[in-house]
């Protein structure tokens, strides 16, 4: 008996009860689906009395019970995990290879800073890990945050890199929780002198 499936296509079996990517099937397993490439993210739904919570806020994308958004814009690794908790979310951590692979097949390609220096940044015990080959290696004893690297065939691994290196960043919230939405900068006002002030 099958308690847990992975599936990385489409599927006609599952697709009925698949609700935004991850189902809790009638014994208790989980089944989660990572779709074709092209295809858009399955959207929230009700069926067979298991209601999908989707994710708040502009450009975050669902998988298992939670919610990733990836940033384009170099920052220290402090920096963007900052970025993050400004958001309510921190930097992401990987708890599995399924989670690794709908990463580096689905969301993000290149190198961006993940959320592990030392430890998880969120505290989720370290229980998966991707090292590239003889990392880490804390090069000249400099090296203590993380960053994935993801190559364009899909295939990644993790690398430590020094903490003020300028990265792309990818951010994780729990599914249910909303973002916050930073307010708008203020408008100048002008004032004497032709100098502009901020109310």
């Amino acid at each position: 008996m099958i308690h847990d499936c992975h599936l990385f296509q489409d599927s006609n079996i599952c697709a009925a009860a698949i609700h935004a990517g991850v189902v809790l099937n009638d014994i208790g397993g989980d089944c989660t689906l990572l779709k074709a490439e092209g295809q858009n993210f399955y959207s929230g739904s009700t069926r067979n009395g298991i209601v999908s919570r989707q994710c708040s806020g502009p450009d975050w994308f669902e998988f298992g019970e939670f919610c990733y958004k990836p940033f384009e814009e170099k920052k220290t690794w402090h920096s963007a995990r900052t970025a993050c908790r400004q958001l309510g979310a921190d930097l992401v951590s990987i708890r599995s290879m399924t989670e690794q692979s709908w990463l580096e097949s689905y969301l993000y390609q290149g190198t961006c800073w993940i959320g592990l220096s030392y430890h998880w940044s969120d505290g989720t015990p370290v229980s998966h890990t991707n090292w590239g080959h003889g990392e880490p290696n804390n090069h000249n004893g400099r090296e203590n945050c993380v960053e994935m690297v993801t190559t364009e065939n899909g295939t990644s691994w993790w690398n430590d890199l020094n903490c003020d290196a300028h990265q792309d960043w990818i951010c994780m919230i729990a599914k249910g929780k909303k973002p916050i939405i930073p307010p708008e900068p203020p408008s100048p006002v002008p004032g004497n002198n032709g100098i502009n002030y901020y109310q």
